[in-house]
């Protein structure tokens, strides 16, 4: 448990400061890691895939 408390942590200060920063792939890397965390993976895992789905003219796939 306290394991899992310290990966949570982790995940959390990664997202702060990657949005403190705006450092959005490291804020995207952090939210992929989180999700790992539930089980689950998000679609997107980079910035990158994120803009281009965005970018996109289609509806997005979740």
């Amino acid at each position: 448990m306290a394991e899992r408390k310290r990966q949570f942590a982790r995940c959390f200060a990664a997202i702060d400061r990657g949005m403190a920063a705006n450092r959005f792939e490291e804020t995207a890397e952090a939210l992929v890691d989180l999700a790992l965390l539930f089980g689950h993976d998000l679609a997107y895992g980079t910035f990158a895939a994120f803009d281009r789905a965005m970018r996109s003219p289609g509806p997005l796939e979740i």
